[in-house]
């Protein structure tokens, strides 16, 4: 369960947050005590496009054999990307292109931790990839807690009016390796 929750945060990275828990709501979701954010600009992004990225996406994601709904805004300028998911509550999501971003939250009983970057591979294509850790014990019990640690990629490439996002995480949890791939495919709303 745990894994799989891992596995859809990182996923929702780049989505941002829809039926399951993302980076944007995981201080939510969790109503962490403190949020410490922090960022590192390793170069200037150069401008490859005309923003092709920028509009209304809707459509499907794939993952682990379900399928969900999603719509999100994409506003893309010269120097990052905003992600706003439009089904879930609006909350939005901001990258720097060849930007170090990384966020922690904790409170008594549950940690997290991401680093991300996201990079343009060309002009149709991006790339976010990144790290995570995640770590609880629940009051209830001593014996309730756990460690899940995972290393994604997503690539996010514009075809026509189609956006498709593959992304392949691979966590550890309790020495075991497992590698979860997802795939959405969007068309442009508008």
């Amino acid at each position: 369960m745990l894994k799989h929750s891992l596995a859809i945060i990182v996923v929702g990275s780049l989505i941002t947050s829809s039926s399951f828990a993302t980076p944007l709501n995981v201080k939510t979701m969790f109503m962490k005590n403190q949020t410490t954010k922090s960022s590192l600009v390793s170069k200037k992004h150069a401008q490859l496009s005309q923003f092709k990225f920028s509009g209304t996406w809707a459509g499907t994601c794939n993952d682990a054999g379900q399928n969900r709904e999603i719509k999100i805004r994409i506003n893309e300028d010269d120097t990052q990307l905003a992600v706003t998911d439009l089904i879930n509550g609006g909350g939005e999501e901001t990258y720097s292109f060849n930007v170090v971003k990384s966020e922690s939250t904790s409170d008594s009983t549950l940690y997290d931790s991401f680093t991300s970057r996201l990079a343009r591979v060309n002009e149709n294509t991006l790339r976010l990839e990144g790290t995570g850790v995640f770590g609880y014990q629940l009051p209830s019990s001593d014996q309730d807690k756990g460690f899940l640690s995972g290393v994604f990629t997503s690539t996010a490439t514009v075809n026509n009016n189609q956006l498709i996002i593959d992304t392949n995480l691979n966590i550890n949890h309790a020495n075991k390796n497992e590698s979860i791939e997802t795939k959405c495919t969007l068309n442009r709303a508008g």
